[in-house]
């Protein structure tokens, strides 16, 4: 009797590990450029083995749909990929090119030469500087204060305020031991000649790419940055 309760409880197991051995990890990539107005499928990093084969196809399968204007922009970057692509609610509208910061890894303080990585929307704009035009975003975000309270960089009043701006989608603080004034942003004379990933932390796209962007991105608009790994791709965005 015991022996046939072990054989039971080996089985139970035991199968659902022998059932998911034959299976890939579920991704579908969207690299095949939609037509204007179709709606994409579901996006999210590729798996481990997959990102080598996928990001210069990624790199290549660039494209811009013109639109009158967008009613629900936002915007998805994919740091692995150096990727950006534009949506519309659920449409996938463009998809161009990034530099990002030289360091890699999710920014935690002021000068560390990282992107952010997380939740953000834009909270304003300039189309004046060195980087061209820049949409700024809401960089340091409220988990990013509470990690910086944490590692004791922020204080308890300046955590405060980080939290009430973002609570009311307002622009942060910017001058804290986090750091600040990220955007995502055009090359500008910031990056005339300048391969790989080189920004102090904007997510950088060319200048025309940058064109599309302040034609259809407003102050509002949410921004999504997923955490990657980076495979050595040379960018020039000197076109």
């Amino acid at each position: 009797m015991k022996r046939h309760v072990y054989f039971l409880v080996f089985m139970f197991a035991v199968l659902p590990l022998l059932a998911g051995c034959g299976k890939k990890p579920a991704w579908i990539p969207l690299w095949t450029a939609p037509p204007p107005g179709s709606t994409a499928g579901a996006s999210g990093e590729p798996a481990d083995g997959d990102v080598a084969a996928t990001s210069q196809a990624d790199a290549d399968a660039l494209f811009a749909t013109d639109a009158d204007k967008m009613d629900n922009p936002r915007i998805a970057v994919y740091k692995s990929r150096h990727v950006l692509e534009v949506y519309d609610g659920d449409t996938l509208m463009a998809r161009m090119k990034v530099a990002v910061g030289r360091v890699d890894g999710a920014k935690k303080r002021s000068g560390d030469n990282k992107t952010p990585e997380g939740s953000y929307y834009i909270c304003s704009t300039s189309d004046t500087g060195k980087s061209y035009k820049s949409l700024f975003l809401s960089y340091p975000n409220s988990d990013d204060a509470y990690a910086g309270l944490n590692d004791k960089v922020l204080t308890q009043a300046q955590y405060d305020d980080i939290v009430s701006s973002i609570d009311r989608r307002l622009q942060p603080a910017w001058d804290t031991g986090l750091g600040g004034e990220i955007a995502v942003s055009g090359t500008g004379a910031a990056g005339k000649g300048r391969v790989g990933d080189w920004t102090a932390g904007n997510v950088s796209v060319s200048d025309k790419d940058m064109d599309y962007l302040w034609k259809y991105i407003t102050v509002g608009t949410d921004v999504e940055i997923n955490p990657g790994r980076k495979m050595g791709l040379r960018l020039n965005f000197n076109y």
